[in-house]
């Protein structure tokens, strides 16, 4: 008996370290359905959406946002969501798809593999996942594996994660998210340079926005230098800082407000442009279920876009927060010269 009670302590103590301390892939990355070989026009149609696992639809609040429960939906409602969403990405028919917080089967989707959904439905993309928050020899219904995708339509020439600084922050003394971005490199009929588009989703929750800054810094660092390079730049996605400052009418207060800091012309690099739609929002919060016109909505999913790229048109597709907690953004931009 004792000898039992020892291998579980040791063995529990052995995961916890291991979870601790691995880090997810930098460098390249895997893509699968990569076989399409034509190349990318000087327009590209890019979409940005964070889908919240498909578990924080319209009914669901969540501890870590001021809110009650840790999975506050069924395993229907978390599998409709995510048939639903995979079905809107269909049919916005963008060239580029880049999500966030999407997840394989586990815990916090109740078993659902919501990715899966998705690739099933994108199959004419290729398709790659990276993992910034998992865990690791973990029995498969307290498992997490959550990360970002990147998808593109014609053909890809590269794929590759940049390592972000990171949040120095553990759920439970030994569960991380990691930060980095997904950078993908499309060629371009009639151009030397390539569409270089970057997937990211930048940390929430540090004080006075201090990682966020030097988030920031490292990837438009790399930015800049693609640009240099003769390369038309895309970053899109969850930046966690307000992109417009616009304000919808809400009634929250406290902790249900979101205390993000502004992301203005000054943070991005000489004759950079930041496009947000500033009709509709993108985020909501998640203190409880939504209701609008007194949740709290802001801002927060767009593009930055390098001088030599210029946006057509930009549209935050308001769905009522029905299945996660985000909007897709969609935009359509051009090459300059």
């Amino acid at each position: 008996m004792l000898i039992g009670v020892i291998v579980f302590i040791l063995v529990g103590c052995g995961l916890f370290l291991y979870n601790r301390m691995t880090v997810p892939k930098y460098g390249v990355l895997a893509v699968t359905k990569n076989e399409n070989k034509i190349s990318f026009k000087t327009q590209l149609t890019v979409l940005t959406w964070n889908i919240g696992f498909s578990a924080l639809g319209a009914k669901a609040d969540l501890v870590i946002d001021g809110g009650k429960n840790l999975r506050a939906l069924p395993q229907g409602e978390i599998e409709k969501a995510a048939k639903a969403i995979a079905n809107k990405v269909v049919d916005i028919d963008a060239d580029a798809v880049l999500l966030q917080e999407t997840a394989n089967a586990g815990f916090l989707t109740r078993g659902v593999d919501v990715q899966g959904h998705i690739n099933e439905r994108l199959t004419a993309y290729s398709q790659c996942f990276w993992a910034d928050f998992q865990t690791r020899f973990v029995p498969a219904p307290l498992k997490l594996c959550h990360g970002m995708a990147s998808y593109a339509r014609n053909h890809l020439l590269q794929t590759h994660a940049l390592n972000l600084p990171q949040d120095p922050y553990y759920y439970y003394g030994f569960l991380k998210k990691y930060y980095g971005a997904i950078i993908q490199e499309y060629p371009i009929e009639g151009k030397t340079g390539l569409w270089v588009v970057i997937n990211i989703h930048l940390s929430a929750f540090d004080e006075g926005a201090n990682i966020r800054k030097l988030q920031m810094k490292a990837l438009f660092d790399y930015a800049q230098k693609a640009y240099e390079a003769g390369h038309y730049v895309i970053i899109g996605g969850d930046w966690n800082m307000r992109l417009s400052k616009t304000e919808f009418p809400h009634m929250s207060k406290g902790k249900a407000v979101f205390e993000g800091y502004d992301l203005i012309q000054k943070d991005v690099p000489k004759g950079w442009v930041i496009c947000a739609d500033p009709k509709a929002a993108s985020l909501r919060s998640l203190s409880s279920a939504y209701v609008k016109g007194q949740t709290y909505t802001s801002i927060v999913d767009g593009f930055v876009i390098s001088p030599n790229v210029s946006v057509k048109t930009i549209e935050t597709i308001d769905l009522g927060f029905e299945h996660t907690d985000h909007h897709p953004v969609f935009a359509r931009f051009s090459t300059i010269g």
